[in-house]
């Protein structure tokens, strides 16, 4: 299933480099943005800092769009952070510093990211095949 608008909206943001690309992770807002904090900011969370949940959305349609490159750089990115802070809520995106709740939950997204870098061919997302290494809850 396609939504309208998206697939552009991606492929007019992702060459705009000096906006979201950062050497940690993807920004949560524009580093050009006046409002842009890069670590903890009186509670201001989404102003800046990375998150592992917003890469586990994002590197996939990275891949199928053609940046499968750039995608791979944001995954190996937190894969570094995770090593050197653990699995945190969110990250410095300018140098990597590991921020709030330790043992965060959802930043251990990041595994699934390295499990499954190739997207599946739609063929077999439709058929409900898992990803390699996914196993049904028990077995």
């Amino acid at each position: 299933m396609r939504l309208d608008g998206v697939e552009s909206t991606a492929t007019t943001q992702a060459p705009l480099a000096r906006r979201y690309r950062a050497p940690f992770g993807i920004p949560s807002v524009s580093q050009e943005e006046p409002s842009f904090r890069p670590g903890m900011y009186l509670q201001r969370v989404w102003r800046g800092p990375s998150w592992v949940n917003t890469a586990w959305l994002l590197a996939p349609a990275m891949r199928r769009l053609g940046y499968a490159e750039e995608a791979d750089r944001v995954t190996a990115s937190f894969v570094e952070v995770v090593e050197h802070h653990g699995f945190r809520e969110y990250y410095n995106p300018l140098n990597g510093i590991g921020l709030a709740a330790r043992n965060f939950g959802w930043s251990t997204l990041l595994v699934d990211l390295l499990e499954n870098e190739q997207p599946l061919p739609e063929a077999r997302a439709n058929q409900g095949v898992r990803p390699q290494g996914v196993r049904p809850q028990g077995v």
